[in-house]
């Protein structure tokens, strides 16, 4: 999740695949200075997902604890990381390996050791690499899904999925969901949609008991657009 994050907050084309074993993620963006790998460096402003700039590091050191390779190639240099043995610290203790010199490509290009199966777990977080049908840029075919600027994030009892930009909902992991931000968002989506196949299943499904029972209802909103709810 993170490494792919991290490439799409470039903003530019990636590419991600797997075979045999090994994930590869490349993006064209402007390749990654090697200060971003020390611990409090951070060139993400507050806008992108990783705005703290910790996740690469972190999903290196985890990867490294369970003897995965990763390696980072950008601006003509490769990172390799691995825990090693510390005699000063008594533990391990992550290490990158720096080479220099190599042939210069655009972007950043990370590689990794995962399963089929966790490379899908993670493109299926992501709208750019899962995407759903969507009614309108907040409104998703997803019931319950919520996405913060196109990464899964929770959950809630809802007709629709919905996207969200503010990232104030999730806690710093983007794991946890604040529900009342969460609604506070939600009933202005509604209140401003004009997608007819949206209002038509909302305003049947709030009129239908069993479905009225599954999900809430209880939503307030105002509708900037009465003539097409009409």
């Amino acid at each position: 999740r993170e490494i792919l994050a991290n490439a799409l907050d470039t903003g530019t084309k990636v590419d991600q695949g797997w075979a045999n074993g090994e994930a590869i993620v490349r993006d064209r963006g402007d390749g990654m200075a090697a200060k971003a790998l020390l611990i409090g460096e951070s060139t993400k402003t507050e806008n992108e997902i990783g705005q703290f700039g910790e996740g690469l590091k972190i999903a290196a050191l985890v990867l490294a604890r369970n003897g995965r390779k990763f390696t980072v190639r950008s601006n003509g240099n490769q990172y390799s990381f691995a825990l090693k043995e510390s005699k000063d610290f008594e533990t391990s203790v992550l290490t990158v390996a720096v080479t220099n010199g190599l042939e210069h490509q655009a972007g950043t290009d990370a590689r990794f050791d995962c399963t089929a199966e966790e490379m899908n777990e993670a493109r299926s977080l992501f709208l750019k690499f899962s995407p759903v049908k969507k009614y309108d840029e907040r409104i998703l075919a997803a019931p319950g899904k919520v996405y913060v600027k196109g990464l899964l994030t929770g959950s809630i009892n809802s007709l629709f999925g919905y996207n969200f930009d503010d990232k104030s909902m999730m806690n710093r992991d983007r794991t946890v969901l604040d529900d009342s931000k969460v609604f506070q968002k939600v009933g202005p989506a509604l209140g401003y949609c004009r997608n007819e196949e949206v209002i038509e299943i909302y305003l049947r499904a709030s009129v239908d008991k069993p479905q009225a029972d599954k999900y809430v209802f209880r939503q307030w909103f105002h509708i900037h657009y009465p003539e097409v709810w009409k």
